[in-house]
């Protein structure tokens, strides 16, 4: 479960609309996790997509560097760094979700996990808003 999160809009890129274009968010975890969020959806036409989506997880055991802007997930750990492919991942996840589905059996996300993603966001506009970090554990949401 997520404890707290912070964030911080910006804008980047002079693109004559009065939004921000990058988001950074940190959330903390109960276990001691932290996640440190990067979005930017405005980029420089010579950016090589056309957005920026970059998150890291960092636990006791190892960190995740998902980068999605280049399709990459990396796992550093103990044992080395390994990069598996992101494609075959979604496949694994829409074979999970249909197994799911034909054998009447419990989800791997479930309701709840998706309410406690929205309950982050809300915690993280609400950081963005008031310029303090946000304590999930009083979130109506969770």
């Amino acid at each position: 479960m997520a404890s707290s999160a912070g964030c911080e809009n910006a804008t980047s890129v002079t693109h004559g609309y009065n939004v921000e274009d990058e988001t950074f968010t940190t959330i903390m975890f109960d276990n001691g996790v932290v996640a440190c969020l990067h979005c930017g959806w405005f980029v420089p036409e010579t950016h090589p997509s056309s957005f920026d989506f970059r998150l890291d997880i960092t636990g006791d055991k190892g960190i995740v560097n998902l980068d999605f802007s280049n399709a990459m997930v990396t796992f550093h750990h103990a044992d080395g760094s390994k990069q598996p492919l992101l494609t075959q991942a979604l496949v694994n996840e829409n074979r999970t979700f249909v197994s799911a589905l034909q054998h009447n059996s419990p989800m791997p996300v479930t309701a709840d996990d998706g309410i406690a993603a929205v309950a982050m966001v809300s915690a993280a506009q609400q950081s963005a808003r008031t310029n303090k970090p946000v304590d999930l554990s009083t979130n109506s949401l969770v």
